[in-house]
């Protein structure tokens, strides 16, 4: 903490010391690297998913969603799993609707059009799925790194501004932001009471999967440069309830 200190003196911003200190989130970062062979069964972004027996390709309006991510949570830090209330083992996969022309926005009647799976199996179990899908993202295995951040803070000065953009710049890094819980980085309204509203009901949502624009890794655009947020209720995290779960998309 002692090096965030320095940059805030550093920055002139000692006069919003406490809310900066309170924007400041730990999570963990899903950094991509194109890959053309990745082993069955560990953590990536894009491609297609390896699923367990008998697990159907999730459906909306008749069309295959699209294949975002999975997770080997056997990868995963014991610590990082611990704190971020993570299952200590199993598989976790994450589908989104978008054909090109429609795409879903976590409205209360577009439930359906994303899907969390979980599998507790073991992984010689998996195989690779292919369907016929609109879109097949880029391959990319994943580094998986453990990261301070910090979210935005409303500051009424307008000198301060710059000064705390480039302090932001400093610490985030100019990146996409695929990040595993901590703060969801809400473009437009507050990412979780859009949750609670539109699923009418639960109680403290917390962000599970943030999902970036990254044409570059995954040749992933949602809207206009926006992102993709599947959150779900606390305690249907602590009960492995990934039904649960909703999805927010927003762009600027």
């Amino acid at each position: 903490m002692s090096y965030i200190d320095e940059l805030i003196s550093e920055k002139g911003l000692e006069s919003i010391k406490e809310e900066i200190k309170e924007a400041l989130y730990t999570c963990i970062m899903m950094n991509p690297t194109q890959e053309e062979t990745v082993e069955v069964g560990s953590t990536k972004m894009g491609g297609y998913p390896d699923l367990p027996p008998n697990q159907p390709w999730p459906v909306y309006k008749e069309k295959y969603l699209n294949f975002i991510s999975q997770w080997n949570l056997s990868e995963f830090n014991e610590k990082w799993k611990e704190e971020l209330l993570l299952p200590s083992k199993g598989f976790l996969y994450f589908f989104y609707y978008d054909d090109g022309e429609e795409a879903v926005w976590g409205d209360a009647d577009e439930k359906g059009g994303w899907r969390v799976l979980y599998y507790e199996g073991e992984k010689e179990a998996l195989q690779q799925t292919k369907v016929d899908v609109p879109f097949v993202y880029p391959q990319c295995k994943v580094e998986l790194t453990y990261e301070l951040r910090l979210g935005d803070v409303y500051i009424e000065q307008d000198e301060l501004y710059e000064a705390f953009d480039e302090l932001m710049l400093e610490i985030n890094k100019d990146v996409p932001f695929h990040q595993i819980g901590g703060t969801p980085w809400s473009i437009q309204n507050d990412v979780l009471e859009e949750c609670q509203y539109y699923a009418e009901g639960g109680e403290e949502w917390i962000l599970l999967f943030q999902v970036d624009s990254d044409p570059e890794n995954l040749n992933m655009m949602w809207g206009d440069v926006g992102m993709l947020y599947f959150c779900l209720p606390k305690q249907a995290l602590l009960e492995k309830q990934f039904q649960h779960s909703w999805l927010i998309m927003q762009c600027s």
